[in-house]
């Protein structure tokens, strides 16, 4: 359906040095470090201060448990990691993304070992000592990989009926072919409003009119990386203006779709990225 469509596997070389974090990263977590505080919404940006000498071991901690869905061996994970560097005491920001997997091994090393059995909602702190005078950190927020909240499906101007199963969109009712694009908002988001130029991180379903389910990205490896600039049209208006967390339900007559059938979506906005992920 787009050009930035479903993604192969992280890469996750996103941080300097993270092979020799893969390697002692396997151990029993520890208390948060006492010394070491991490602010800002999560999701977002974060900012991460040390008062003093780093005297915690190397070790993976829990600062927030998240209350949604348990990542799993094979199920999908979606990550917003920053990274930070303390190298003879001055500390530096590194890199900030997000990316979204599979989760396994050969997909992000050792990480999928402690990411396994964490909930979605959880931040993460590592800290890796890379030498006598050399730390890194990387915070890890685990995102949802459905819209969560309440949810309203009222067949609005012919939109099909839309129920939840485990979070995740099952349609109930068809139906009519639409003409123009029809929106309805079934869970409203709070996060960032999306522009029809970000680059959105997606699961969707889509469908026929009558119902016959053409593509469900919730049944494959990873979320996906939209970026709206290259989509048909009818995909873009609708989620322009949107907000992350929000599920929206759409149908489209062909023209503003990829030209072929009439179409109807249902996209739960997961994020919005500053990049496209690698291999899209």
């Amino acid at each position: 359906m787009t050009k930035k469509s479903i993604l192969g596997a992280i890469l996750f070389g996103l941080f300097l040095g993270i092979s020799v974090f893969f390697i002692v990263a396997r151990f029993t977590a520890p208390a948060p470090p006492s010394n070491i505080s991490v602010t800002g919404e999560f999701g977002g940006p974060v900012v991460l201060t040390i008062d003093g000498e780093v005297t915690e071991p190397p070790g993976v901690t829990t600062l927030l448990e998240g209350d949604g869905r348990k990542v799993e061996a094979g199920g999908q994970v979606l990550l917003r990691t920053s990274s930070f560097l303390l190298r003879d005491g001055d500390l530096t920001a590194t890199s900030s993304r997000t990316a979204a997997a599979s989760l396994a091994p050969e997909n992000i090393g050792a990480m999928s070992d402690w990411v396994s059995g964490k909930t979605e909602g959880s931040r993460l702190l590592a800290v890796v000592k890379n030498s006598a005078t050399s730390y890194e950190f990387v915070v890890i927020d685990l995102l949802p990989t459905a819209a969560i909240g309440e949810m309203s499906s009222t067949g609005k101007s012919g939109l099909p009926i839309i129920s939840q199963s485990g979070n995740i969109p099952v349609l109930t009712q068809p139906g009519a072919e639409p003409t123009e694009l029809v929106t309805e908002v079934a869970i409203p988001g709070t996060g960032e409003q999306v522009s029809d130029t970000s680059v959105v991180v997606a699961n969707y379903v889509r469908y026929l009119p009558d119902g016959t389910e053409l593509e469900n990205t919730w049944r494959a490896g990873a979320p996906v990386f939209i970026d709206l600039v290259e989509v048909f049209p009818g995909l873009r208006t609708g989620l322009a203006d949107q907000r992350v967390g929000s599920r929206v339900i759409m149908g489209m007559p062909a023209e503003l779709a990829s030209g072929d059938t009439a179409i109807v979506m249902v996209v739960d906005i997961l994020a919005i990225s500053e990049v496209t992920q690698s291999g899209a």
